[in-house]
């Protein structure tokens, strides 16, 4: 009530407002009578965003449509295939759905709205530790395979990895929260020059390497010249393909995280 009686202030407010309510009750309808979405409708954040996109200005009803279809596959791959709960990338899905509804000058047109919804589905590795040290150390396996020298790694740099907590034993190699005004500054941009967020990019599989929980704190945000140095007192081939770069920026998460992905694909196609 509280909220009503501030926006009316003129005489014509409350049909304004009225009006948007009617118009947002009916798209949440729309969205609803779609039995088909009911996976993905079930999850609040995730019908706040569909209920954004229908109300859109600045796409026409074909891009609108293809929104629609990029926001379930996004939600059904977090909440369905992904099985997290509804207490997952809130803050994602209700930022982008206000910045959509409010004409947020970066989330107006068709490619700004679904460059944004395949931010948000992104799979963030480092929510699943375990998981994460398995592929990665069958990516190294991979990588000793391709050097062709009969598959062979060292054992003990193998034990190094396995007899700790996954968590302990995975290492951001851009930091998760570098210093301000640090080493890392400026470095997580896109191709056009414009910043990203940091967590946004940091859980990236791109960005993720195995060393032993002792190099790993040694490492925490020190700049990547230095964080080579210490990578290299442990012997695993990813550690020589990260060490080869100049550099560690958005660009190179990316360009690894393409080249893992792509390996990742035959790994674990069906035989």
């Amino acid at each position: 009530m509280e909220l009503l009686r501030r926006e009316c202030k003129t005489c014509s407010s409350p049909a304004q407002v009225t009006d948007r309510l009617l118009g947002v009750s009916r798209k949440l309808g729309d969205l609803y009578s779609n039995v088909q979405l009911n996976a993905v409708t079930d999850i609040l954040q995730a019908r706040l965003l569909g209920v954004a996109i229908l109300s859109a200005q600045h796409v026409d009803e074909g891009e609108r449509q293809k929104l629609l279809d990029q926001w379930e596959r996004v939600t059904f791959r977090i909440f369905g295939l992904f099985g997290k709960d509804a207490r997952t990338k809130v803050g994602d899905y209700v930022k982008l759905a206000y910045r959509i509804v409010t004409n947020h000058i970066e989330t107006r047109t068709y490619n700004q709205i679904l460059k944004e919804l395949r931010e948000i589905g992104r799979k963030d590795f480092y929510e699943s530790p375990d998981a994460c040290r398995y592929l990665l150390w069958n990516y190294e396996e991979h990588l000793a395979t391709e050097a062709g020298v009969g598959a062979t790694y060292d054992a003990q740099e193998r034990s190094a990895i396995w007899k700790q907590r996954a968590s302990d034993t995975i290492e951001h190699i851009f930091p998760q929260t570098p210093a301000e005004s640090g080493p890392w500054t400026g470095k997580m941009k896109r191709s056009d020059g414009v910043a990203q967020p940091t967590q946004l990019h940091v859980g990236r599989v791109g960005n993720l390497l195995l060393i032993p929980a002792a190099l790993n704190s040694e490492a925490k945000i020190r700049k990547f010249s230095e964080k080579k140095e210490i990578y290299k007192k442990h012997n695993l081939r990813m550690i020589h393909e990260v060490c080869s770069e100049a550099d560690w920026t958005l660009s190179q998460i990316d360009q690894r995280e393409a080249k893992v992905a792509e390996w990742a694909k035959g790994r674990w196609s069906d035989i």
